[in-house]
């Protein structure tokens, strides 16, 4: 007899997920409840897009090539065989396996393009080009429809053709240069953080052209950059070297962020100095500055009180 389904189902009980509250699941938001999305993505951005429209209770039916989305095979982590890097970005999706190459499957796919609003692609314009999976080829079958691309460097410019991840992104971008130690190296930001920041912009300004289009009738095209929106988070950074001329650097200590929680701790902390609504959390509060108190900041790093 095969044991492994008992072992996955062991296994998933001694996970931290077992450990969070059973709620019963609401209603979820119908504020996109008419649009249909066709999702060509892969990997985190543009799966990350469609599930915030998914969320906001669009249908949205993914296209994956055969043998799946790539993201399928990240591992591990896996659990119950699924990859947990593609389970995290892909709920609330209907899904559908076409070859686009084949004729056949073409023609199904050009039939859902036009019961769609939304096409969403994080191919290179050469690769959409090259498939018949660009603007063009689905505004013929549908032409009020919202065109959403999401790639490294977008449609237009010197880079537009080259391929690009995340950790390429945040090279450009220049948010490595700004994270980690005073005096390290550059750092990655723990997360995919251009990704989902990418896949947040398309998300936002489809809705965007969404809302336009109940004007206009116009369809539109959605240019999104990991490279651009991931500077578009450096935007405070940016706006402090213009004004100033100052050239940011790297200013992160292990203890720096301690030392401003505790700040703001012996602030908030005292009764006198805690709003109404938030003594329920005193106790939380004064447990953190307990806490600080046992030792979290280095001996050295503390100040006299």
């Amino acid at each position: 007899m095969d044991q492994r389904p008992k072992e996955r189902l062991d296994e998933a009980a001694s996970l931290p997920v077992q450990e969070l509250p059973a709620v019963e699941a609401g209603e979820g938001f119908r504020l996109l409840s008419s649009i249909k999305v066709l999702d060509l993505t892969t990997s985190i951005a543009g799966p990350y897009a469609t599930m915030l429209l998914s969320d906001f209770g669009a249908e949205v039916i993914k296209i994956e090539k055969p043998g799946g989305d790539d993201a399928r095979a990240w591992g591990p982590p896996f659990l119950n065989g699924e990859s947990l890097w593609f389970t995290a970005v892909n709920r609330n999706k209907k899904s559908i396996v076409l070859d686009v190459t084949d004729a056949a499957a073409r023609a199904t796919l050009l039939d859902l393009a036009r019961q769609a609003d939304v096409v969403v692609t994080n191919q290179p314009l050469a690769v959409q080009k090259k498939l018949s999976l660009d603007h063009d080829a689905f505004a013929a079958v549908k032409p009020d429809v919202v065109f959403v691309s999401i790639s490294g460097f977008g449609l237009t410019g010197d880079r537009a053709a080259l391929t690009c991840y995340d950790l390429i992104a945040e090279g450009y971008s220049g948010i490595m240069d700004l994270t980690g130690e005073m005096g390290g190296t550059p750092q990655k930001i723990g997360a995919p953080a251009a990704d989902m920041l990418a896949g947040q912009d398309a998300a936002m300004a489809t809705m965007a052209a969404l809302f336009d289009r109940q004007r206009s009738g116009k369809g539109r095209v959605i240019d999104v950059s990991l490279v651009e929106s991931m500077t578009r988070f450096l935007s405070c950074r940016i706006s402090t070297y213009l004004g100033s001329g100052e050239v940011p650097t790297r200013q992160a200590q292990p203890a720096a962020a301690l030392r401003l929680m505790r700040s703001v701790l012996q602030r908030w902390a005292p009764n006198r100095l805690v709003p109404p609504r938030w003594a329920p959390r005193r106790a939380t509060l004064l447990r953190s500055q307990a806490f600080f108190r046992r030792g979290a900041i280095p001996a050295d790093e503390r100040k006299p009180r």
